[in-house]
C-alpha cells in the first residue's frame, strides 16, 4: 500500500506546489494578506502554506522510512527504490524555488512584517533561507544539474548503506 499512497501524495504535492509558486510570483493573489494589509508576503501565506502543502508527503515518506528501519522487506525496498528519486527531485525543486526564495527574503527584508514575527517564526524563516542556499537555490545551468545529480546519488548510496547495515 505504500507505493500508491506515496505516489498519490507526490502528485498532489507537485500540483499544489505549482499553484503555490504561481501565487508567489504574483503576490496580489495571496488573498487576505494583500487585501487587508497590502503586504505582498506574510508568514501565514508563505511558510504555513508551504508546510500544509508538504505535510501529506512528509508524513507518508516518513512512514516508509520508519518501516525501512523496523520492518524491512524486499518488496518494501523495491517500492522505496522506485519512488525515492521522484521524492528527492520534488524536495530539491522546493529548495531551489526562486519564487519561494524571493518570498522568504521579502518577509525578512520588510521591517513591518519581520518585526511582527515572534522569535520562533523568525528562526523558521532564517533556517528556510539557509536550507535553500544549501539546496542550491543560487545555482544555474550545468552546476545546478550536477548538484541535483549528486544529491540523488547521495540519497541512493545512503539507502544502500542502510540496507547493507540491516542485512
Amino acid at each position: 500500500h505504500m507505493l500508491p499512497a506515496i505516489q498519490a501524495d507526490l502528485e498532489s504535492m507537485k500540483d499544489e506546489l505549482s499553484k503555490f509558486e504561481k501565487v508567489l510570483e504574483n503576490p496580489q493573489n495571496m488573498g487576505e494578506s494583500w487585501g487587508k494589509k497590502r503586504i505582498e508576503y506574510d508568514f501565514e501565506g508563505v511558510v504555513e502554506r508551504l508546510e500544509a502543502i508538504q505535510y501529506p508527503l512528509s508524513y507518508s515518506w516518513g512512514v516508509m522510512g520508519h518501516l525501512m528501519g523496523v520492518k524491512n522487506s524486499e518488496e518494501l525496498r523495491k517500492a522505496h527504490d522506485l519512488i525515492q528519486p521522484d521524492v528527492i527531485k520534488l524536495y530539491q525543486s522546493i529548495g531551489q524555488s526562486q519564487a519561494l526564495y524571493r518570498a522568504l527574503t521579502a518577509i525578512k527584508g520588510r521591517k513591518s512584517v519581520w518585526s511582527q514575527l515572534d522569535e520562533a517564526q523568525q528562526r523558521i524563516v532564517d533556517s528556510s533561507l539557509r536550507q535553500m542556499v544549501h539546496a542550491g537555490v543560487g545555482l544555474e545551468g550545468e552546476a545546478k544539474e550536477k548538484f541535483n545529480a549528486l544529491k540523488l546519488e547521495q540519497s541512493e548510496l545512503s539507502t544502500k548503506f542502510s540496507n547493507n547495515v540491516l542485512d
